[in-house]
C-alpha cells in the first residue's frame, strides 16, 4: 500500500498571499462599502466590490473550511486501484480506468491547485495540494498511468 502524504502547513503561503492582497486593498474599503449601500459607483468601484468580496470568502470561509477538512481525507495505491476517503465513504478507481492524469508543478500549489487532476467515468476527480507522493512512489504510480505534468504555462504530452 502506497498512502499520499499530507502537508499540514500547505496553506501558508496562499494565506500570506492573500492576506497581503487584502492588505494592499483595504484602504478601498470605503469605495466598496459605498458602492454596496447605494449600487452607484464606476466601473472600479464595482471589480473593488466584487474583488473584496471574493477575497473575503477566500480568506474567512474557503481556507478554513480546506484547513479543518482535508486533514481527514485520504488517499492510498493499493492493488492496482486509487482509494480516495472523503467524509467517511471510500471510492476505488481503478488505475487502468483513470483518463488524463495531470499533475499540476509546485509553485500551481502553493497558490491552491490541486496536486494531481483525472477523470474516471466522466467525473473529474482532484488530490488537493496539501496531498503529495514521494519521488519513488511518484515513480511507480507513472509505471502504472500515463501522468502528463503541466510545465510553466503549456503542458507536456
Amino acid at each position: 500500500m502506497i498512502k499520499f502524504k499530507f502537508n499540514h502547513f500547505w496553506f501558508v503561503f496562499l494565506l500570506l498571499f492573500f492576506l497581503s492582497s487584502l492588505y494592499f486593498i483595504w484602504p478601498e474599503k470605503d469605495l466598496v462599502i459605498n458602492f454596496y449601500k447605494t449600487g452607484d459607483g464606476t466601473q472600479f468601484e464595482a471589480k473593488m466590490t466584487i474583488g473584496m468580496t471574493l477575497m473575503i470568502f477566500a480568506v474567512f470561509i474557503y481556507m478554513p473550511f480546506r484547513m479543518i477538512t482535508e486533514p481527514f481525507f485520504s488517499y492510498w495505491l493499493e492493488n492496482n486501484s486509487l482509494f480516495i476517503k472523503k467524509f467517511g465513504k471510500t471510492k476505488e478507481v481503478p488505475l487502468s480506468k483513470m483518463v488524463y492524469v495531470l499533475r499540476k508543478p509546485l509553485w500551481t500549489r502553493f497558490f491552491g491547485a490541486p496536486y494531481m487532476l483525472f477523470y474516471y467515468n466522466d467525473k473529474r476527480y482532484r488530490i488537493p495540494s496539501g496531498f503529495y507522493l514521494s519521488e519513488k512512489d511518484y515513480e511507480y504510480l507513472k509505471t502504472k498511468v500515463d501522468i502528463t505534468e503541466q510545465g510553466n504555462l503549456e503542458v507536456k504530452v
